[in-house]
This record gives C-alpha cells, sequence and structure tokens, in this order.
C-alpha cells in the first residue's frame, strides 16, 4: 500500500513514469478484453462522480451519494494506475504503448483538476450553481480523453488477441454504462439550473444513443461492427436492461418537459438509474 502510495504521489507531481518501448509480445484474449472493459468502465466512472456530486449538493440522498463518490474516486485511481503498471488482480497488464501511455497521461492531468473541483463542490454546500458548472465541464473533458484512451487501447487490443467485431461490441456496451451516469448526470443539473437548456437537449441526445445502442446490442449490428448476443443468458440479461430503461425512461421524460422535475420523480430516476448502471454492467461481463 505504502508502495502504491509512493508512486501514486510521484504521478501527483511528474506524471506518469516512462516504462520503456513498446516491445512484441503474446497478449490473451483475458487481458485484452480486461484492458477494453476497465478502459471503457473509467468513462462511466467520470459522469458517476458528477452525477452523485450534483446529487449531493442539492440535499438530495447525500449521504447515499457521498458515499458513492468516495467509492468511484478509489476504483478511479486504482484503475487508471492499473492501466499504466498493470494490475494482476483484475487482470491487467503493463502498458508498454507509447501512444496508450500518453492518453493516459492526459486522462491524469484533467482527472486530478477534477477531482479537485469535486472537492469545492462537497465544501460550497448545497445550491452552489458555479461549482456544479465548472465539474461538469471538467467532467465532459475527462470524459473525451478517457474515451480516447479506449479507442487507442481497443485498436492496440482488438487486433490480434481479440476479434474486431467483439472488440467494438464491448467498447459500446461499456458505453452505456457512460451514458446511464451521464444521463442521471445531465437530469441532475436541469433541474439544479446548471445551463438547463443546454443539459436538457444534452440529456435527449444521451437518452437517443443510449437507445439505440441497445438496440444494436439486441440484435447485432453489422454495418457498425456489433455483434449480436453471445448467449442466451446474454439476451435474457439485455431484455432485463431493456425493461428498467424502459421504466427510467418515463421518468427521464418527465424532466424533459418540466421545469424542474418532482422529488419523488427525482427519486425515482437516482434509484432505476442505479440498477439500470448494476444490470449493464452485468452484460458487459458476459461477453
Amino acid at each position: 500500500m505504502r508502495a502504491l502510495l509512493a508512486i501514486f504521489l510521484v504521478f501527483c507531481t511528474n506524471g506518469f513514469p516512462n516504462l520503456g518501448h513498446a516491445s512484441d509480445r503474446i497478449v490473451s484474449t483475458e487481458q485484452a478484453m480486461a484492458k477494453i472493459n476497465l478502459s471503457g468502465r473509467q468513462r462511466m466512472l467520470s459522469q458517476r462522480l458528477t452525477k452523485a456530486a450534483c446529487f449531493m449538493s442539492m440535499g438530495i440522498e447525500e449521504d447515499y451519494h457521498r458515499n458513492q463518490i468516495e467509492t468511484a474516486q478509489a476504483k478511479f485511481n486504482d484503475t487508471l494506475l492499473g492501466l499504466y503498471l498493470g494490475d494482476e488482480s483484475v487482470g491487467l497488464i503493463p502498458e508498454t504503448s507509447e501512444v496508450i501511455k500518453q492518453r493516459l497521461q492526459d486522462v491524469h492531468t484533467l482527472w486530478s483538476m477534477m477531482d479537485l473541483s469535486m472537492t469545492y463542490v462537497g465544501v460550497a454546500g448545497p445550491g452552489n450553481v458555479g461549482e456544479l458548472w465548472t465539474l461538469s465541464v471538467l467532467s465532459l473533458m475527462v470524459l473525451g480523453e478517457a474515451n480516447s484512451a479506449v479507442t487507442a487501447i481497443e485498436a492496440e487490443y482488438g487486433e490480434g488477441a481479440i476479434d474486431e467485431a467483439l472488440a467494438k461490441t464491448i467498447n459500446v456496451a461499456g458505453r452505456q454504462r457512460m451514458l446511464s451516469q451521464r444521463i442521471a448526470k445531465e437530469t441532475c443539473l436541469v433541474t439544479a439550473k446548471v445551463n438547463p437548456e443546454i443539459n436538457r437537449k444534452n440529456l435527449k441526445k444521451s437518452m437517443d444513443l443510449f437507445e439505440s445502442s441497445l438496440e444494436a446490442l439486441w440484435s447485432g449490428d453489422e454495418t457498425a461492427g456489433i455483434v449480436p448476443p453471445t448467449s442466451e443468458i446474454q439476451s435474457q440479461q439485455l431484455s432485463e436492461v431493456k425493461q428498467i430503461w424502459l421504466n427510467l425512461k418515463k421518468h427521464l421524460t418527465q424532466v424533459l418537459d418540466e421545469e424542474r422535475a418532482q422529488d419523488d420523480v427525482l427519486g425515482a430516476i437516482v434509484t432505476l438509474n442505479d440498477f439500470l448502471l448494476v444490470e449493464m454492467n452485468k452484460v458487459v461481463g458476459m461477453y
């Protein structure tokens, strides 16, 4: 633990260490899938953190969302470290690609700023629109860099070690986890009146992308390079996701149509959103 802490402190001041040039090596399918899956999860965590900070700042289930923040922060830090240096406990091998290492360094730079912003949101308390606006902007910047890292990792590990179409499908399925949290984040920002009209439009776009991607995962999309479910169990799991999504969508539509969502609607969104994330994560784990 002390060794990892020391490494992390070095990262905070100097960035990631250079582990040398990329070298030819044999990468197993499991290792490739772990890289794509966990790097994709970083996108979700960036939005989950912002969502939780927003709801906490509004006084909605504060302790619940504070715990979400602490857990997600730890996961983001540990995964970022593991993607670079390796982490045998979760199947991550040390990174050798200079392109991917640079992408991870870029994520780390913005993540440090976002991490600090979340602290300010917590200290500022309810109603601080300015801090929420800053955090929302940083969360999108972290998301963009994290997505660039996933794209680079998919390109590196989706060739040879794993079928390219399967790599693409895992990426899209992993993106659904992110979209579930981005949807909740945008719902909260609309209600908190943080750029409400822009976030209302963003919410509609996120909902549409989640729904179209769910349909592609359900039936496959050869044009987009997405394979259909690989087992009957996975089909059943996607069916479970679809049912939760339809229930959640009813409440989200109210947010789109109203000036401010009622507390019972927001409470239902919080609950169903977390169910959606859990069940969608199960789908990703089945590939």
